[in-house]
C-alpha cells in the first residue's frame, strides 16, 4: 500500500485539520494527493516560517504533528514570486512554469483561507527527524534562493532530472513516456476526490 500525502485548503488554521474535527468536510478540504512523495510545488507554497509542531492526544496516547500552514493567498503570491528562481533550477528539464500556472489556478478556486499538507505517512518512509530536517530544509533553501536546494527538492518530491517537464497539451497528445507521467504528478499532485484539470 502507498504512502500518501495531502494538500488540504480550509478555514482551519492549523496543521492536520481533519484530525478530531467533525466540521472539516475530506470532500471539499482534501484538494490533491500524492503517492509516496511530497510534490515539488506543494513545497513551493511554504516558508520555513510556516513551519509548526503540535501535539495531540487520541486514544492510543500522545502525537507530534510536523507541517507547514500559511494563507492561501500568501502562499499563491509566494509561489509566483518563486516562478522564475523555480524555472531557472529546472532549466534543462524545461522549467515548470506551465505547471505552475495549472496548480495556481486549480488552488485559487479552492473554497478556504489556508493550506497545509498531512505527511505524516511521508515522514513514517524516513528514519526518525530526517523528514523533517528535510522539509525544514528544502523551505530555507526556497526562501533564500539557493540553488542548493535542489537536492532536498529531489528527495522529497522524487522528481526525475533525467527526464525533461511534459505540457498538458503534449500530455494529452499522448506525447510522453511512462516516466514522464509520473513526473507530472510528481510536481503537482493528483486528484484525490477531486479531479484537477491536468487529469
Amino acid at each position: 500500500m502507498a504512502n500518501w500525502a495531502y494538500l488540504a485548503v480550509s478555514d482551519e488554521s492549523r496543521i492536520y485539520p481533519s484530525f478530531q474535527n467533525p466540521s472539516f468536510d475530506t470532500k471539499k478540504h482534501w484538494v490533491l494527493a500524492s503517492a509516496g512523495c511530497v510534490p515539488l510545488l506543494w513545497l513551493a507554497l511554504f516558508s520555513e516560517a510556516d513551519l509548526v509542531s503540535v501535539g495531540f492526544q487520541d486514544k492510543e496516547g500522545p502525537l507530534q504533528a510536523f507541517a507547514p500552514v500559511t494563507t492561501l493567498a500568501g502562499s499563491l503570491k509566494r509561489i509566483a514570486q518563486r516562478g522564475p528562481f523555480l524555472n531557472e533550477l529546472l532549466a534543462s528539464n524545461g522549467g515548470v512554469a506551465h505547471h505552475l500556472g495549472l496548480f495556481a489556478d486549480y488552488l485559487a478556486a479552492q473554497d478556504g483561507r489556508y493550506v497545509t499538507m498531512l505527511v505524516d505517512e511521508i515522514e513514517c518512509l524516513y528514519e526518525k527527524g530526517m523528514f523533517n530536517e528535510l522539509l525544514r530544509s528544502a523551505l530555507r533553501g526556497l526562501d533564500n534562493r539557493d540553488p542548493e536546494v535542489v537536492a532536498p527538492l529531489v528527495e522529497l518530491s522524487t522528481i526525475m532530472l533525467e527526464r525533461r517537464f511534459v505540457t498538458l497539451a503534449e500530455a494529452n497528445a499522448g506525447a510522453y513516456e511512462r516516466e514522464d507521467m509520473s513526473n507530472y504528478f510528481r510536481i503537482m499532485g493528483e486528484g484525490y476526490i477531486q479531479r484537477p484539470p491536468w487529469e
